[in-house]
């Protein structure tokens, strides 16, 4: 169910048609998850947990696609159907999707390295895991803020790109540095409001006293992943995903993860040590990424979306912007290609090859 939430969303982003999400979003979190918490852990004790998150991803999905059969938000030339099987399978393309792919798996291993990190803490026993714990689910609401900033920034970047490199470098830029700024004041409110938060999650004093002694880190390393995560949407843009995967593997797994075994296991210095050594590998990939992608050759790409596409764009074109429907409109530029679609998506959040039905069918 989750695939296929994801496949309707990716399907759906590219045309900048986001309300579905929303009502599904809103739908399934609001009230499915917490009737269905509630429910089942009622019946089954802790094992209904696992039940209501089911029912969750069930309605996410179910209520999403009610939607779309009842509204078609999309455009009708982007879903033909399942008659263009053979279409949607062809070689070429699938093999793009398929590099694609594959380098967007390796850039998530950030995914995988938080959780190695976790199960490398829960190894010090109960108290360190605890003490963990906290600062962990507080980061992930605020970077994930900051993720969600970034897809819709990819999605802008892959659709505006091969229209106007200019306005898309200030588009970039501008997200860049809002997000940086957004990074600093939650950080900074994450240090000023510390004894709150910490309060929210426990009353041992023995895990509030060390979730004091590393907050600091937290709220470091707090910035460094919420501006990784912005840099990310700017790199995904960019159709960077093997980059991005490479840069992730060496800093993360090539120096993270063992430096922090070392310190914090071999060495015995606890998880003071795990958020010691959290830092440097985000600080280090922000910086290599942002040296990256200024000095990558936007023009290039832009040039070889036209060509590849058979789009005739002017450079002084302005950057498409959505109609009064939501949807994209019947032509964003002079397309030699027979659907006359001229939408570039090759670049959107990693994941899409091509542009016409077949690419669209390709996703799903």
């Amino acid at each position: 169910f989750y695939s296929l939430y994801t496949a309707a969303w990716k399907f759906l982003s590219a045309q900048n048609v986001m309300t579905p999400l929303l009502y599904s979003c809103v739908i399934s979190c609001v009230v499915v998850l917490p009737v269905s918490l509630e429910l089942f852990m009622a019946w089954y004790g802790f094992v209904g947990s696992a039940y209501a998150y089911v029912a969750f991803q069930i309605s996410q999905v179910s209520v999403l696609f009610v939607i779309l059969a009842w509204k078609q938000p999309y455009e009708a030339a982007t879903w033909p159907g399942l008659r263009c099987w053979r279409e949607a399978l062809d070689y070429q393309q699938m093999m793009k999707y398929v590099s694609l792919g594959v380098g967007g798996m390796l850039a998530q291993c950030s995914w995988v390295y938080w959780e190695a990190l976790g199960l490398m803490v829960g190894t010090l026993g109960v108290l360190p895991l605890s003490i963990h714990t906290i600062p962990t689910q507080l980061i992930m609401a605020t970077s994930l803020c900051q993720y969600g900033i970034a897809v819709a920034l990819s999605n802008r970047m892959g659709v505006s790109i091969p229209k106007d490199v200019r306005r898309t470098k200030l588009l970039a830029a501008g997200v860049t540095v809002l997000s940086m700024i957004f990074c600093m004041v939650v950080s900074v409110l994450l240090y000023v409001f510390r004894t709150d938060l910490i309060a929210i999650f426990t009353t041992d004093q023995h895990v509030i006293d060390g979730a004091r002694r590393i907050w600091l880190k937290v709220c470091i390393y707090n910035f460094a992943v919420c501006i990784f995560s912005s840099i990310v949407g700017v790199v995904n843009g960019l159709g960077m995903q093997w980059e991005l995967g490479m840069v992730n593997a060496v800093f993360l797994w090539l120096f993270g993860i063992p430096i922090t075994y070392y310190t914090a296991i071999v060495q015995g210095h606890g998880v003071g040590a795990v958020w010691t050594w959290i830092i440097m590998p985000y600080a280090g990939i922000d910086i290599v990424l942002t040296v990256v992608t200024m000095r990558k050759d936007w023009d290039a790409i832009s040039r070889g979306i036209q060509q590849r596409e058979g789009m005739k764009c002017s450079p002084a074109a302005d950057v498409y912007e959505s109609n009064d429907s939501g949807t994209l409109p019947d032509s964003m530029c002079d397309s030699s290609s027979d659907d006359g679609s001229g939408i570039d998506i090759d670049h959107i959040d990693g994941d899409v090859a091509g542009v016409n039905e077949r690419t669209y069918l390709l996703i799903v």
